[in-house]
């Protein structure tokens, strides 16, 4: 487990969460308590949101979630192109060395 947390109960939760998962024999924990860091991760992220939605016309909906050095970013888009530009432009725009895409593609325009 790694990123940032603003709730310390937060993650004990997370960690019997993924403790009680039939495939996990152990966890590895290397979750930050830090409340300012948190935030300012989910201030990006909305920033970026709104950013990617202005760039690409074809995203219909999108969801930027920030965990330490991996973003996750889930939504719709018209076009397969723009589900790979979104992954670019966002590797480029912040400080992450991995983003997992989970976006959607509802068809061509």
């Amino acid at each position: 487990l790694m990123g940032s947390i603003s709730n310390y109960d937060d993650i004990l939760d997370i960690e019997k969460f993924s403790m009680k998962q039939a495939e996990v024999q152990s966890v590895v924990r290397q979750i930050k308590f830090s409340p300012s860091l948190v935030s300012k991760n989910v201030k990006t992220a909305k920033l970026l949101e709104e950013k990617v939605k202005s760039l690409f016309e074809g995203v219909k909906y999108i969801t930027i979630n920030i965990y330490g050095e991996y973003a996750e970013v889930s939504g719709v888009v018209k076009i397969n192109a723009d589900k790979i530009l979104v992954e670019q432009y966002l590797l480029q725009s912040l400080p992450v060395k991995r983003v997992v895409n989970k976006i959607f593609i509802t068809g061509k325009r």
